[in-house]
């Protein structure tokens, strides 16, 4: 693995009886209420919103700057160990302006205060150490905790639209998709625009410790050549992505009329049904796999992309 330091592993927090079932009360009347105060540009976790809208709305997007002869820049954003870095005094402070009670603040501070771990060093632990930021990954309440930090970056987002920092594309919609720390940024092909939003991201690291990762983003290009895209994308330091590319499991801008653009989704078919995991369970577990496979994957792809009957004879 070349670990060097602490740094390189994501730390796991075993979650007691009682703290979650605490968890479990906040998450439920939490989901009440959190899509009231959340945009429209979420859409994780947050009942009557589909996760195919995003990928919805990048695919009309980008067929509409096409089909115009526009300019748009797509910046897909990786988010560095993003659950384990949220600061816990801005995701307060979020909550707060939110009108969020001081007591139901003071409940989701002391979920989060009460995680303690400790560094397995050769097989052998050292003494547990309470964290001072990041949120459990497998509570019940984190996912909405990070959909509340997130808004903080979509609000930003909306006031460089309003001051003319940042210019996205000329739709209804937003020029930001967010679901969870999956964030895309939809924009002008502009100098101007990718130093202010380079900037904009920077000052949100600052504020809530959520570091992004240009090293791992990818930045995607509409009616600009290949020159243009990788200058630009020196700017930022971040790397140039190519057409079709995957956005929350679905491609975007791929011409699915061609079988072989299906080859990835059938990969993802066959790598859930390897012949590893049916070597481990029995004729049941089998059947459960396969039922839960066939069932799950085809109503999620098909929800969006249209295929051909024959598809399945063509590929095979």
């Amino acid at each position: 693995m070349n670990a060097q330091s602490v740094n390189n592993y994501r730390p796991i927090n075993l979650i007691g009886c009682i703290s979650k079932i605490v968890s479990k009360i906040l998450a439920k009347r939490m989901k009440c209420v959190i899509g009231s105060v959340v945009s429209d540009t979420q859409t994780a976790y947050i009942e009557g919103r589909s996760i195919l809208d995003g990928p919805l709305m990048v695919n009309e997007i980008v067929s509409w700057t096409k089909s115009s002869k526009r300019k748009a820049m797509l910046f897909k954003v990786d988010f560095e160990k993003a659950f384990d870095s949220i600061n816990w005094g801005f995701l307060d402070s979020v909550m707060s302006q939110m009108a969020f009670p001081t007591l139901w603040r003071k409940w989701v501070m002391g979920i989060l205060s009460s995680a303690r771990m400790s560094v397995l060093v050769n097989g052998s632990p050292t003494l547990e150490f309470n964290i001072q930021r990041g949120v459990r990954q497998g509570d019940p309440l984190s996912p909405l905790l990070f959909i509340i930090a997130m808004e903080a970056l979509h609000i930003t987002m909306e006031s460089a639209k309003e001051m003319g920092i940042f210019k996205g594309v000329c739709t209804p919609n937003n020029s930001h998709l967010l679901y969870v720390d999956d964030v895309l940024f939809i924009g002008e092909w502009s100098e101007c625009n990718f130093h202010n939003l380079a900037r904009i991201l920077r000052c949100f690291h600052f504020s809530s410790e959520l570091k992004v990762n240009f090293m791992k983003s990818q930045l995607y290009g509409v009616g600009v050549d290949n020159g243009e895209l990788s200058w630009v994308a020196s700017i930022l330091g971040c790397k140039t992505g190519t057409y079709p590319f995957v956005y929350l499991g679905l491609p975007v801008d791929a011409n699915m009329g061609l079988v072989k653009k299906w080859r990835l989704i059938m990969e993802k078919f066959e790598s859930k049904l390897s012949l590893w995991k049916a070597r481990t369970l029995s004729f049941g577990g089998r059947m459960t796999l396969i039922k839960a496979v066939l069932g799950n994957l085809p109503t999620y792809y098909f929800s969006l992309l249209k295929s051909d009957a024959n598809f399945f004879g063509a590929v095979a």
